[in-house]
């Protein structure tokens, strides 16, 4: 492609408003119209379009990408990016990188998403590429498949740099199941934060006052979520946050571990919430401590499972609505890809799911929780004798009042027997 032929992007002064991509879309295809470049015609590489036009590799990128989904382009693998003869245009498919490592669409967790993911991509005749050698893949493995974009499912919070990395290669990009504070990362998430503060804000507001947290996988961003949701209703219900009532691991917490630190609580919390692996584990122990659920403890656990509805007791759940974060997750991707959407981060609300294993703590401990924790005045708490009582205080004095007098007068009858002697 002669360089004497390209149009400069000074030399172009239309719609300067618009977003360089959209921008540098309008150079290229006045370009074609002009006839500068003609069908067939190779393109300069995106490091030659940078140096040339001195705009980032994202922004060309972009550009490029959108244009070959219009079908106005065509990459070749190993050989360029070229100019689509219009017989040609209008029949370019979309491809998508959906990376699942370690997880499996088998799984109770991720099952519902890849449920959704798989409608959407049905319902759009979309080309699935299923990424299962690591969590994120490298810049270079996306660029050879020629995907048109990566739809990720829940990466860790230690996978920031990597997924900002791949961005810099100008492909689209949406975590699925990240909260991230990081603006420019598409995401689509559920309200871990505010689900957990439902969950609590129920256990306080019907009398619980010592709650226990139970969950692993730290790195997480859903977990995080979900401790300063717990900690933060904590000090906003008034209650007691007391660390030795929060067991948290990065790695899963084997039931050894769980059952050492249960029968090391004192006192006991009256209410768990737990995440789902150790749902199950939690009641085979108060069963075998001959602990009633929901009488002597309540549970609520972080995630739905179809066994949590047929179990006994039923268990409480903070469901997430993780079939439609499938669907929404790659609709968003595939809007990216059309221009549709600038990767704003969204959020789906979760659900309070109240069955069997929740109810008020016993009323004995309710009052001594009131008690410790000054919630009624310490004199109104004291409990006055009853009659019998009473009546049993008064006549041991009054035994100890003649026991007294018993004693004086011996002693009086000793020393006139003394004298007389």
């Amino acid at each position: 492609m002669p360089d004497d032929n390209l149009i400069k992007p000074e030399d172009f002064k239309e719609d300067l408003s618009l977003p360089r991509y959209k921008r540098l879309k309008q150079f290229m295809l006045e370009q074609i119209r002009c006839g500068a470049l003609k069908p067939g015609d190779r393109i300069a590489t995106e490091v030659e379009l940078c140096k040339k036009y001195r705009w980032s590799r994202l922004t060309i990128s972009r550009a490029l990408n959108e244009l070959e989904l219009e079908g106005v382009l065509t990459r070749i693998q190993g050989s360029g990016t070229y100019v689509t003869n219009p017989a040609e245009q209008g029949t370019k498919s979309i491809n998508i990188m959906v990376c699942d490592a370690p997880l499996s669409p088998e799984s109770e967790y991720s099952g519902p998403i890849f449920h959704g993911i798989r409608d959407v991509a049905a319902e759009n005749r979309l080309d699935v590429i299923y990424h299962k050698q690591t969590r994120i893949p490298e810049p270079e493995a996306v660029i050879e498949t020629g995907v048109n974009g990566v739809l990720l499912h829940a990466p860790d919070m230690d996978d920031l740099p990597a997924i900002l990395k791949l961005q810099e290669a100008g492909k689209p990009v949406v975590a699925m199941a990240m909260h991230s504070r990081i603006k420019t990362i598409a995401s689509v998430s559920t309200e871990n934060y505010e689900g957990m503060k439902h969950a609590v804000r129920h256990l306080a507001g019907i009398g619980h006052r010592r709650i226990a947290l139970v969950t692993h996988g730290l790195t997480s961003s859903d977990v995080q979520e979900r401790i300063l949701g717990f900690q933060n209703e904590a000090l906003e219900s008034g209650i007691e946050l007391n660390p030795a009532w929060m067991l948290l691991s990065n790695q899963p917490i084997t039931n050894k571990v769980f059952e050492s630190w249960f029968d090391g609580l004192d006192p006991r919390p009256t209410a768990f919430v737990v995440c789902m692996s150790l749902a199950f584990p939690l009641l085979h122990l108060a069963w075998s401590r001959q602990l009633k659920v929901p009488k002597d403890l309540s549970i609520i656990v972080t995630d739905e499972s179809h066994l949590f509805s047929n179990c006994s007791p039923t268990l409480s759940v903070i469901r997430q609505p993780l079939y439609e974060m499938g669907r929404r997750g790659l609709m968003k991707l595939l809007e990216m890809i059309r221009g549709k959407d600038h990767g704003e981060a969204e959020s789906l609300a979760m659900e309070l799911i109240l069955r069997d294993s929740v109810a008020p703590p016993i009323k004995s401990d309710v009052a001594t929780i009131a008690e410790n924790h000054h919630e009624v005045p310490h004199q109104q708490t004291r409990m006055e004798p009853s009659n019998k009582l009473k009546e049993f205080q008064d006549k041991r004095q009054l035994f100890r009042r003649s026991l007294l007098k018993s004693e004086n007068g011996l002693g009086s009858l000793k020393n006139k027997v003394e004298n007389l002697k």
